[in-house]
């Protein structure tokens, strides 16, 4: 299922090696809800593990905090952790990846349109 995900860098990327001489952008991006409830506010955070496969040039701007919009395949993922849980996580092979500008909601820019350098984001975020 092809969808459009927004949410912030939870760390900064990396790059990966498969062994076939490809390179892969590794990265995972939280996406956070709010909605009212019966004991009223309600925050919830959503996280989803990200691989960029076009270009490994884009991993030094997806740092913690940074913004962005990614759109992808989404699959399930489970496995059984080191001390024996299961795990489920949701992954994304991510076609198209938009860095969003600080000042506007929802309006997309590169880094090099934002005018800062690599698109640095200074606001404090939590995660």
């Amino acid at each position: 299922m092809l969808v459009q995900l927004t949410g912030n860098v939870t760390k900064d990327a990396i790059i990966k090696n498969t062994g076939k001489e490809k390179q892969v952008v590794s990265f995972s991006i939280a996406l956070n809800h709010t909605y009212k409830g019966k004991a009223g506010k309600v925050r919830k955070c959503t996280y989803v593990e990200c691989s960029y496969w076009l270009s490994t040039a884009v991993a030094t701007f997806l740092t913690k905090g940074k913004p962005v919009q990614v759109s992808g395949f989404i699959s399930p993922n489970a496995y059984t952790n080191k001390e024996g849980v299961a795990v489920g996580t949701i992954q994304c092979n991510v076609n198209t990846l938009e860095f969003l500008s600080k000042g506007s909601a929802g309006a997309a820019s590169t880094p090099a349109e934002s005018g800062q350098p690599g698109g640095e984001n200074t606001d404090d975020l939590p995660f």
